[in-house]
């Protein structure tokens, strides 16, 4: 027992003597360092080699923790001179001498200004490699964000003149919120990290127009508002650019016209996010990242491309008259060919957009006549309708209304005609009609009602006062029709089957009327008539020999069948009345009344 309790006198005194030594050490360190003399590299190694007997000493000890606050105490001494320790020249070469353990930490202490001084520089390299590389790593931006926490780790140990310079740095990283916060990496390092939210810099706002960290500049305030105007005025052209393209229901919108509303529509939902919504803001901030655009910047690159945006979607819709004069001019060269169908896609399309008076008048007019040329003729007659010039509408009314009257369609042609009795061409169509109306009613060969012969004799007749205020190449033509319906409007005055004497006149009229047409005809360019005048007389001069009882005999086949044969073969679908009118002439069994 009494060996036990000298061993625990022993230890003790062993511990008291190595505190001991430990503490005059280190008074004489504090008041070198006191005097600002500096410590000497003896009373340095001393005191190291004093902490490293008492580790030495304590580690043995089993006396438990009676001493320890009184180390503790020292030990926080021994820190607040880690300064002049981790300065002295000679350090290096005892650690290198004594090899100390890593554990010793009082051989590891370093300089804390020179430490926070360390990781300031390291902050502000890593931040100007951030800013020098237009597309930086993620992992240079993770050291960055490293390095401030480092910064921030020593903070309390920074003199005064280091935090201005914090500062700035400080408001340089907020410059670079973009870069960093690109993707979502940001929230992936968080997650992983957790580091506490009072490190503002792990939590770092992507906005263009600054952040609660960062407020918003007046230069960023005036590109955000000047695009939201740029943004306003483009969805209104969007707008209206759009209403065209959709303008007819009826009118799909071809390819071209899908990829200018896509253009335009996605550009103005992306843009105007980007400026007022933060979803749109993070889209459009890495777009600009990814253009290499500086943060400094970024408002204005912002305007750049809602700038852009309004030209582009001013250019197309300024340009719309442009895309219906084109699809016009298309579906012409289409008409040109014969491709009826494909102009008609090419003239609908271009009736969507806004083009000048006379070139829709003559879109119109192109349509219907694309519509004539394919049988519509209803819808050519819509089209037709639509246009403001009346002889324009008139001159493409009448000659609608002949296709109706070749398709036996009189009531139709006839109801055209009468509307449009100031034109000369109508008004003589008119009475050709009423004469092949009453002229069907009584078998073609029949005598028509006087009424009937006196109404369709005023039409001819007003005609003929019009052409004679004219001499042009329109008015021969008129002039040659008329006469050719006057012809008709004799036979019609006579019973062919069972002519009287005194119908002799009305034939002769007849001859004269068709030799009338015929010297107009030889006169006028080769037309689809074909020769219908011509056919008229032989056929006329035919009857007048059946009406003398003259028998003519013909080599061959007489020339009023040839001529009604050659008509029947190469225009009967254009002269359907008149080749029945002149197969009844040919056919019907005329007595001579003598």
């Amino acid at each position: 027992m009494d060996k036990i309790q000298e061993s625990k006198s022993a230890e003790r005194t062993q511990i008291d003597s190595a505190i001991a030594r430990y503490e005059i050490a280190l008074d004489r360190v504090d008041e070198s360092v006191d005097r600002e003399e500096g410590a000497t590299g003896e009373a340095i190694l001393e005191l190291l080699l004093a902490r490293d007997r008492l580790h030495e000493v304590w580690s043995r000890s089993q006396l438990g923790d009676r001493s320890a606050k009184r180390i503790v105490e020292l030990d926080n001494r021994l820190r607040q001179q880690s300064a002049a320790i981790a300065n002295h020249t000679e350090l290096k070469h005892w650690k290198q001498s004594l090899n100390p353990p890593e554990s010793f930490w009082w051989w590891q202490l370093s300089d804390p200004v020179r430490d926070s001084l360390r990781a300031i520089e390291h902050y502000e390299r890593t931040l100007t490699a951030i800013e020098t590389d237009r597309r930086p790593s993620s992992e240079a931006i993770l050291e960055l964000l490293a390095a401030r926490d480092r910064v921030e780790s020593v903070r309390d140990r920074l003199p005064k003149a280091q935090i201005a310079a914090i500062v700035e740095l400080d408001r340089r990283l907020k410059q670079q919120r973009l870069t960093i916060a690109r993707g979502n990496q940001l929230i992936g390092w968080r997650n992983t990290l957790k580091p506490p939210a009072d490190r503002w810099w792990w939590y770092l706002n992507p906005t263009l127009i600054g952040s609660e960290e960062e407020p918003a500049s007046l230069w960023d305030w005036l590109c955000t508002g000047i695009s939201i105007g740029c943004l306003a005025i483009a969805a209104s052209f969007t707008v209206s650019t759009y209403e065209v393209f959709k303008s007819n229901q009826q009118i799909g919108r071809d390819l071209a016209q899908h990829l200018a509303t896509i253009a335009q529509a996605g550009g103005l939902v992306l843009v105007t996010g980007g400026a007022v919504t933060k979803q749109g803001q993070k889209i459009v901030e890495n777009i600009l990242i990814s253009a290499r655009i500086p943060p400094r910047w970024q408002g204005a690159g912002t305007l750049m491309i809602s700038s852009g945006l309004l030209l582009v979607s001013w250019g197309i819709y300024a340009n719309l008259p442009k895309w219906g004069i084109d699809y016009f001019n298309k579906g012409e060269k289409l008409a040109q060919i014969g491709q009826y169908s494909q102009a008609i896609a090419q003239y609908r399309q271009a009736q969507k957009f806004p083009l000048q008076r006379n070139l829709e008048q003559q879109l119109i007019a192109s349509l219907g006549e694309a519509y004539e040329a394919r049988g519509e003729l209803e819808k050519a007659q819509e089209q037709y309708q639509l246009i403001g010039d009346r002889d324009r509408q008139a001159d493409l009314m009448v000659g609608l209304a002949r296709r109706y009257e070749d398709r036996g369609q009189l009531d139709r042609a006839k109801s055209i005609y009468e509307k449009f009795l100031n034109n000369a061409r109508s008004a003589n169509a008119l009475g050709r009609v009423i004469l092949l109306e009453g002229l069907q009613q009584v078998g073609w060969t029949g005598k028509l009602p006087e009424a009937d012969v006196r109404q369709a004799e005023f039409y001819f007749e007003l005609v003929e006062h019009q052409l004679s205020q004219h001499d042009n190449l329109y008015s021969e033509k008129l002039h040659y029709q008329v006469a050719l319906n006057k012809g008709i409007l004799r036979w019609a005055q006579v019973d062919l089957a069972q002519p009287q004497p005194e119908d002799l006149i009305f034939l002769l009229q007849a001859y004269g009327n068709f030799q009338e047409a015929f010297q107009v005809e030889q006169l006028l360019p080769t037309t689809a008539d074909g020769g219908r005048a011509k056919c008229y007389l032989e056929i006329a001069g035919y009857l007048l020999d059946r009406f003398h009882n003259l028998q003519v005999n013909y080599r061959g086949v007489p020339p009023h069948q040839a001529c009604y044969d050659r008509i029947n073969a190469l225009y009967r679908s254009d002269f359907i009345h008149d080749l029945e009118l002149m197969d009844a002439a040919i056919g019907v069994n005329l007595k001579s009344p003598e």
